[in-house]
């Protein structure tokens, strides 16, 4: 390989990592009243209706919006109008008429999405989808231009980015300053488009303007363009790298892609992923950005042609769960592909075959609704597509789904129901089990009826809270609420007895209540009579560590964490010498997690390696007591010259107390013959992660 090369790829793989990927497909764009409407989370297409930010739009239109969090609610007001929502119901409610929609609005990277052409025109507003340039133009009748261009002038010169055409229709979309400029294009508009480095060109038709081209309009007080002059750049030459994002071409130039570029590899058309080194391209560039809008590449002489399309296709494969579903919330799949076919999709391998119906040619949705007793952690959706007696290979969606219909559980609490403590400090421990669902998301912990949620702490699955005040004898009551990632709730109750006036040691606290590492300091505090010699242990770490009186009654040690030390759930227990020579002992409410040490890695003795398995697999092992094992699946097969590979999904579970583990890994047929990789990795309870281990076997 040359100096100059190596230099290239240099630059291009800089380039890429400064670079994001270009979309799979063109962001949909909203004109209100001629302004480019900007959202943090954009606008999406969904059954072939469009969904926007709800705030980003209604707003704007002088509409009132709120949202009622409890009960999932959205609520927009304009005049006399009130217009109703639910996030994941098809029921609308105008005026407190009923209307049913196409479909309902939902949550993306927690902003609510609301369909745009319903809320909108129910408020007054009138809304026009231009599916070609994937633009919504909304007019809402208020007294603003119809596009930013000044009034003042009798013609109007915009200079930016020719971003859409619509030959039917008359019309072209160019973007400048983060605007977007609309324009009608009619009989009598002057229209060229010319190279910019031959100057080759001239007069064309509407139809010939392509989206990436340079534009300068001049366009009349009526919003119509007199003239179009666009221009263009193009560039040939041999691959010498591609990433997702950047070619560079042999001779040492470097283009970006731009978002929606258009690609043809020997003439059919095809993705940025199927460019290679050593094509000839000759490319179509934006001469003002350097941005590449076409590619036309073709393989050197010699080189295999890719294999001819079957007779059914694939081209993409989506859901729209964003979050881990609970009963009752629906799932919707999408498939694109070969017309006029039969498509299923199946959610691991608990929920087959789920049928999909073709909305529109090679456009098939399909729909589950979640029910109790769906419990899968990101498991993979699998989709089948059969036109007459060919069938697709099966395809996998991106991103994994959770269902999760069952809520956290408490498993453990300290002080333990019905306990007499004459610790009048005690640390409330909740520890909280949701391995098999989602995980804990959020908490709300009660104590004698004040909400001490703010105060208290939480690490993974333990819920801790030290009050900050004694308590007074007599009995406390707890109540803690526990909310999954899938918003099921559970609620617990216990109480205990506070006996402390008496007692020599009146309370033991520790802190902090999370797993502690080497370096950390653990902090013991104990409230009992003055005047005595006190010290402090760590069941398995540490014992007789010495306690300063620093002020009279209150006495406090500390341990710093030395590499090595390795315990869950040890007791905290101090000892005071009377000065009358007696000996009084207390232990702390809860325990200590210390963790400094990677943890050993786990061994997999189920299933052997080579072995044929068929699904379910159940895979055993062992490793450490009071870690966990988080177990994953990868496959991968050939159908023909094509290879599939996908992931199984992962699940976690808890090892016993006699260092043994089983995880349950589920999912629909594979192909015969497909090897599946199983990887196993130990995880202690500061988070800390072993080295992985692997086992291949092969399916049935």
């Amino acid at each position: 390989m040359t100096m100059r090369r190596l230099c290239v790829l240099a630059v291009a793989v800089a380039l890429a990592a400064t670079t994001g990927a270009p979309a799979a497909a063109q962001t949909i764009r909203v004109v209100m009243d001629g302004q480019l409407v900007a959202f943090d989370v954009p606008p999406v297409e969904i059954q072939g209706r469009v969904l926007v930010p709800l705030r980003g739009v209604f707003e704007r239109l002088g509409a009132y919006v709120q949202y009622d969090a409890p009960t999932r609610t959205v609520e927009a007001q304009r005049g006399g109008t009130t217009v109703q929502l639910r996030l994941g119901s098809r029921i609308a409610y105008v005026n407190r008429v009923p209307t049913r929609l196409d479909v309902p609005a939902t949550s993306v990277r927690g902003r609510t999405l609301v369909p745009l052409r319903f809320v909108g025109e129910s408020l007054g507003a009138v809304v026009d989808w231009d599916g070609a340039a994937r633009v919504v133009f909304i007019t809402t009748g208020a007294a603003q231009p119809p596009t930013p261009a000044p009034p003042t002038a009798r013609t109007t010169v915009v200079e930016g980015l020719l971003v859409a055409v619509n030959a039917a229709q008359g019309r072209i979309t160019v973007h400048r300053d983060n605007l977007a400029y609309t324009f009608a294009v009619t009989s009598d508009t002057a229209i060229t488009r010319v190279n910019v480095d031959t100057n080759a060109g001239g007069s064309v038709s509407l139809a010939e303007l392509r989206p990436g081209d340079q534009v300068r309009v001049t366009v009349d007080d009526r919003n119509r363009a007199l003239a179009v002059r666009a221009t263009y750049r193009t560039a040939s030459g041999r691959i010498e790298a591609v990433t997702a994002s950047l070619l560079v071409l042999a001779d040492g130039r470097s283009f970006r892609f731009a978002p929606s570029v258009e690609v043809t590899v020997d003439g059919r058309e095809a993705r940025v992923g199927d460019l290679r080194a050593g094509m000839a391209a000759s490319l179509r560039v934006n001469p003002d950005t350097n941005e590449v809008w076409a590619v036309e590449a073709r393989r050197a002489s010699g080189a295999p042609a890719p294999p001819a399309p079957g007779p059914v296709a694939v081209k993409s494969f989506t859901h729209d769960a964003e979050r881990p579903l609970r009963a009752g919330e629906v799932l919707t799949v999408t498939l694109r592909g070969t017309p006029g076919g039969r498509a299923t999709f199946s959610i691991g391998d608990r929920i087959r075959d789920v049928g999909m119906g073709e909305t529109q040619p090679g456009l098939y949705v399909g729909s589950y609704t979640v029910r109790p007793g769906d419990n899968v952690a990101n498991v993979p959706v699998f989709g089948r597509l059969v036109v007459g007696n060919a069938t697709s290979p099966l395809v996998q969606s991106a991103t994994p789904v959770t269902l999760d219909t069952v809520p956290p559980q408490v498993v453990d609490v300290a002080p333990p129901a019905g306990a007499r403590v004459t610790n009048n400090r005690p640390n409330i421990v909740v520890v909280a089990d949701d391995r098999e669902g989602s995980g804990v998301a959020s908490f709300r912990l009660v104590v004698r009826g004040a909400d001490v949620t703010a105060q208290a702490t939480r690490s993974d699955r333990i819920v801790s809270y030290t009050p900050p005040q004694a308590f007074r004898d007599g009995p406390v009551t707890v109540r803690v609420r526990l909310v999954d990632r899938a918003g099921n709730a559970a609620d617990f109750r216990w109480s205990f007895t506070v006996a402390a006036q008496a007692a020599v040691i009146q309370s033991v606290t520790f802190g902090p209540n999370r797993p502690l590492r080497a370096g950390d300091v653990l902090t013991v505090v104990m409230v009992a009579e003055p005047g005595g010699r006190a010290t402090f242990s760590v069941e398995g770490v540490v014992e007789g560590v010495p306690m300063a009186e620093q002020e009279p009654g209150r006495y406090v040690g500390t341990y710093t964490v030395r590499p090595g030390d390795n315990v869950v759930g040890a007791a905290v227990t101090v000892r005071l010498v009377r000065l009358n020579g007696e000996t009084v002992t207390a232990r702390a409410s809860g325990g200590v997690v210390v963790a400094t040490t990677r943890p050993t890695t786990p061994t997999i003795e189920q299933p052997r390696p080579g072995q044929a398995v068929t699904s379910p697999i159940t895979v055993r092992g062992r490793a450490t007591p009071g870690h966990e094992v988080r177990v994953s699946a990868t496959y991968e097969g050939t159908v023909g010259p094509v290879v599939l590979r996908g992931s199984l999904g992962q699940v976690e579970v808890a090892v016993g107390s006699d260092g043994t583990w089983s995880a349950t890994i589920r999912y629909p047929v594979l192909l015969r013959g497909a090897r599946i990789t199983i990887t196993a990795v130990a995880v202690s309870p500061a988070g800390q992660q072993s080295e992985p281990t692997t086992v291949e076997v092969l399916q049935q």
